[in-house]
């Protein structure tokens, strides 16, 4: 089963065996990760602004200054980070349409 990253330490358990609520659910996260929020789940740093939601409020996509991750490309009209999967794909996401350029 695939889950989300916000259903992970969500406090419902979604895995038969519980493991959505233990094995991914840390009290510090190491130097290379992120924490979501208050939550028990941390991120790779390079999921953080890389255009996909991974935390259950948006943090991960939150504060991203222009620098995205993992081929995602700057929206400066949008203040955000367009997944490497949106680029390209004949629709326009960005107001100025760079992500289509």
């Amino acid at each position: 089963m695939c889950l989300r990253g916000y259903r992970l330490c969500d406090g419902n358990v979604d895995c038969l065996d519980g493991s959505d609520e233990e094995h991914y659910c840390r009290k510090e996260c190491s130097k290379y990760e992120e924490r979501c929020g208050k939550t028990g789940i941390c991120l790779a740093q390079e999921q953080m602004c890389d255009g996909d939601v991974q935390c259950k409020y948006g943090e991960d996509e939150k504060n991203c200054n222009g620098k995205c991750h993992g081929g995602a490309l700057w929206c400066e009209g949008k203040k955000k980070c367009i997944p490497k999967w949106q680029i390209c794909n004949g629709i326009q996401n960005c107001p100025d349409g760079k992500d289509e350029m």
